[in-house]
């Protein structure tokens, strides 16, 4: 009994490690091919899963006309089902096509009366919603709560009937002594091994010739990789497990093969569990504790030429295995959940190791471990509450890109799709990097862009996006609008957010970090007030804590949050090229400069002032390539100084990415000094003048103090003027 327990717990295990291998894999394939269109892409993966099935499985012992015909349906309904679900996976999250899933053991047992003949009690009836209802509620997290009707959803549910049915034929075929089975082990390692041999070469060749992309080989990988975990996690379900169980239970078994796959997300940290998983979880338990206990008045097919110490022996064992899962779950989830959320001390220490590790400008009067656990969404006013005590810059980094992991991944970790407007692919560097920093955020939290216009979109661009945007749910797309400080100050920029914001009142929006730059224009500053006040669901967040309370003030009825700029996701950045200058000073002259005179140079000091709007990029073959290519080339114009002044506020935060010491100028606006003072005030060697002359006695200081530390002007440089 002993063995036979441990077996099947084997058994279970690698059958639900190599469903979570399968679709992992699967799900990557299809990120990687998402240039192609889905239909493409689904296609391939799915043909060279079923591929992969037929070349390894054949059908063994009897070949009568009832064993071919339930072969080819067993094939078809596999087919369909693996099609479907690679299809759903490519609409929908995987939590949703998850959720559906579970609903397995209602059509099973559907189709197993039908179909095989086979009845359940009263008490295995009502022990199914149970289980479903248990299921679905322990597996609930953000994406399933927000569970729609779409082409996804669909989906997930042919494959589920699909598969149902080729569980019953497939039970057909046990019944008749007829089974499928793997052939020849060597025969087909051997051709594994030479087809995958002769797939890397071919690959390689294609790279080398240039004929397909250098990250093809890893594609293809993902390819073969979910292929043969396909076959591998198949035969485990059809032919092991099936082979011992109902149609039905081994439905159920599906379900605690899912729960297991949870379970070591938990044990990650990837998901947490609430409340609401556990009573999912506890009456998905009792559910199936009625089910199994229902079953000594089910007659098993399996076990239709057993004795009774045989049938009784494999009732108690299946007993025993149900609990030992049962239970590996819960304390799966509440360990996971208690180091991460209920334990104080482990929690308290890790936060104390990280504060340790901190550069303060003062002692925290506050617990950095219950900061660390706040909601930023939840409560703005605490995001700040860090970050100006920082004194160094991978500190302030750091600490910002938390700021954006909390407050994005609330706000849209449901969300699969987007559209971004008004992007700026300008030679103002700022606003690029603006750009390159809300694009790597998109990619971290994977999702994809299906639409996305520059600030000169047409009214033609506009009506292609409201087209698109009616192949999305209102759970599945958001509308995302570019960043940058251009509110109320800059009409073009609320006149161009009026023409989007009409269409897509369906759809949540979110503003990325913007400052208000308030000239009081109060005829403008009250046709913002309407256009803001038209949307239900808009969500404005500020850079700045002085933008944040205009913010608030202005427009009541937007949900106004906190973040730091960005530009801020491009991360630490070390300098990649040496100085030509002892000074870099960047010298806006539009409706934003400062308005002052240049001094002379300091004797023995090589200066240069321009703005970098005029440091031209080549271009690249789409605006947003341009965006990228302009971000490089407004850190390759930074570092040409050893030290840096500077009156733009994106001089101030690429500067702090790079690392180059620099002296800022403040306009009327105070938008350099209120973003500072926010969010790096603690930062050293970054100093506010009053003045240009002050900005360069200021500079003139920092070259003597750090002199040792910057990098020197090497080449011809050093003896020309």
């Amino acid at each position: 009994m002993e063995t036979s327990f441990l077996r099947s717990l084997v058994v279970f295990l690698v059958w639900t490690l190599t469903s979570f291998a399968c679709h992992f894999c699967a799900k990557l394939f299809l990120k990687e091919t998402a240039h192609f269109t889905a239909g493409f892409s689904v296609t391939v993966l799915t043909g060279m899963q079923i591929i992969f099935c037929l070349a390894f499985t054949k059908v063994s012992d009897k070949s009568d006309t009832e064993v071919t015909t339930n072969k080819y349906v067993i094939f078809a309904a596999h087919a369909c089902a693996t099609l479907a679900t690679n299809w759903s996976m490519s609409f929908t999250y995987a939590a949703s096509t998850f959720a559906i899933k579970l609903m397995e053991p209602l059509t099973s047992a559907l189709l197993q009366r039908f179909l095989l003949g086979v009845r359940l009690s009263y008490l295995q009836w009502m022990s199914i919603p149970a289980v479903v209802y248990g299921a679905i509620v322990f597996a609930a997290d953000d994406k399933t709560r927000h569970f729609n009707v779409s082409n996804g959803v669909i989906l997930a549910f042919i494959s589920n009937i699909c598969l149902s049915f080729r569980n019953v034929y497939m039970k057909k075929n046990h019944l008749s002594k007829s089974q499928f089975c793997i052939y020849s082990l060597r025969l087909s390692l051997s051709v594994l091994v030479s087809s995958t041999i002769t797939a890397i070469l071919v690959a390689n060749y294609l790279v080398y010739v240039k004929i397909v992309p250098s990250g093809s080989l890893y594609i293809y990988s993902l390819l073969i990789g979910s292929s043969l975990f396909h076959v591998s996690y198949s035969y485990i379900s059809t032919i092991v497990v099936l082979k011992h169980c109902s149609v039905v239970g081994h439905a159920f078994g599906n379900i605690f093969k899912r729960f297991s796959v949870i379970g070591f997300l938990y044990m990650a940290g990837s998901r947490t569990a609430s409340t609401s998983n556990f009573i999912g979880l506890f009456i998905c338990v009792t559910g199936l504790a009625v089910y199994t206990l229902s079953k000594r008045n089910e007659t098993e097919i399996c076990a239709a030429n057993m004795d009774l110490e045989t049938k009784y022996r494999n009732t108690v064992r299946n007993k025993l295995f149900i609990i030992c899962i049962s239970a590996a779950n819960i304390v799966m989830v509440f360990l996971a959940n208690y180091g991460k959320n209920g334990s104080s001390l482990a929690y308290n220490m890790n936060s104390i190791t990280y504060s340790r590790k901190l550069s303060l400008s003062k002692r925290l009067d506050f617990s950095i471990g219950d900061f660390f656990s706040t909601d930023l969404v939840q409560n703005p006013e605490e995001a700040n509450k860090l970050s100006p005590l920082l004194t160094t810059r991978p500190d302030v980094i750091e600490e910002a890109q938390r700021i954006h992991n909390n407050i994005f991944k609330s706000l849209l970790g449901r969300y699969k799709y987007a559209m971004l407007f008004n992007y700026s692919p300008s030679e103002n560097k700022g606003d690029s990097a603006i750009v390159v920093g809300e694009v790597i955020l998109l990619r971290k939290l994977n999702i994809n862009v299906v639409f996305a216009c520059e600030s000169r979109c047409t009214k033609k661009h506009l009506d292609k996006a409201q087209v698109l945007s009616r192949k999305y749910t209102d759970n599945e797309l958001i509308i995302l609008l570019h960043g940058g400080g251009n509110v109320i100050g800059f009409q073009r920029a609320d006149y161009m957010r009026s023409d989007v914001i009409p269409r897509f009142l369906r759809f949540n929006i979110i503003m990325f970090p913007q400052s208000i730059l308030y000239f009081n224009q109060h005829s403008h500053l009250n046709f913002c007030k309407k256009l803001y006040a038209m949307h239900a669901n808009l969500t404005f967040i500020w850079r700045d804590e002085n933008s944040y309370i205009l913010g608030k003030n202005f427009f009541p009825k937007v949900r106004s949050l906190l973040s730091p700029d960005m530009a801020y996701q491009i991360g630490f950045t070390p300098r990649f090229m040496q100085p030509i200058y002892d000074i870099l000073w960047i010298k806006r002259e539009d409706a934003e400069s400062p308005v002052y005179e240049t001094p002379e140079a300091p004797i023995n000091l090589r200066m240069h002032v321009s703005d970098w709007l005029n440091w031209k990029t080549p271009r690249g073959l789409s605006p947003m390539e341009d965006t990228f290519l302009m971000t490089t080339n407004g850190m390759m114009f930074l570092q040409r100084g050893r030290i840096v002044i500077t009156d733009r506020l994106h001089g101030h935060i690429l500067s702090t990415l790079l690392a180059i010491p620099h002296v800022y100028i403040d306009n009327k606006q105070r938008k350099i000094s209120n973003y500072h003072n926010t969010w790096t005030a603690g930062l050293e060697n970054v100093i506010l003048a009053n003045s240009s002359l002050d900005a360069v006695a200021k500079a003139r200081q920092l070259l003597i103090k750090l002199d040792k530390d910057l990098p020197e002007i090497e080449g011809f440089y050093t003896n020309s003027n």
